[in-house]
């Protein structure tokens, strides 16, 4: 809904100081911890759509989550809108930005409808590979050798003998 809002106004506005101008005469104040309050509940939604799909792992179709999308995008920016504006129908509704938000609600809703759709995706083929496992390479065994060294005299053939260390004076 957020970013349906911020787009509609975008088009309605592209001055950046008169959609300053404008948000401020109508009552956006609050759209700092409307946004933020989004986007937290944005990533709780797709923890639990991802939970979801790893327990159903069933795909999203795309009609159903743009229309679901859709019925609750459309009427909450318009109520949002309403509520700004003290509930005057009249004066919501003249409002190219509201106008041109509701038109992006749609289009949003049907962007956001892809997009869980591809995440959905992700997380099956993330979690069938993991189910999966990572294939196993020849077991590397530790090789002992098959002829054990003597230690004997033999062994130092061909080098210099030397003492032993003297001791360090005291």
């Amino acid at each position: 809904m957020i970013i349906g809002h911020l787009l509609g106004y975008l088009l309605a506005f592209p001055n950046g100081m008169e959609r300053h101008e404008h948000l401020a005469a109508v009552g956006h104040g609050s759209f700092r911890l409307v946004g933020l309050l989004a986007l937290a509940m944005g990533g709780v939604s797709l923890v639990a759509l991802g939970a979801r799909t790893l327990r159903n792992d069933s795909a999203v179709p795309l009609r159903g989550a743009a229309l679901r999308l859709g019925w609750f995008q459309v009427p909450g920016f318009l109520l949002l809108e309403l509520v700004e504006r003290h509930l005057d129908l009249a004066a919501t509704l003249a409002d190219l930005g509201v106008l041109m938000g509701l038109l992006m609600q749609v289009v949003v809703a049907l962007a956001i409808a892809f997009l869980l759709r591809a995440f959905v995706r992700a997380v099956q083929v993330v979690a069938a590979l993991l189910r999966r496992g990572r294939p196993r390479g020849p077991l590397i065994r530790p090789h002992a050798p098959t002829d054990i060294l003597r230690a004997e005299a033999d062994l130092f053939v061909g080098t210099r003998r030397r003492a032993p260390p003297a001791p360090l004076p005291s």
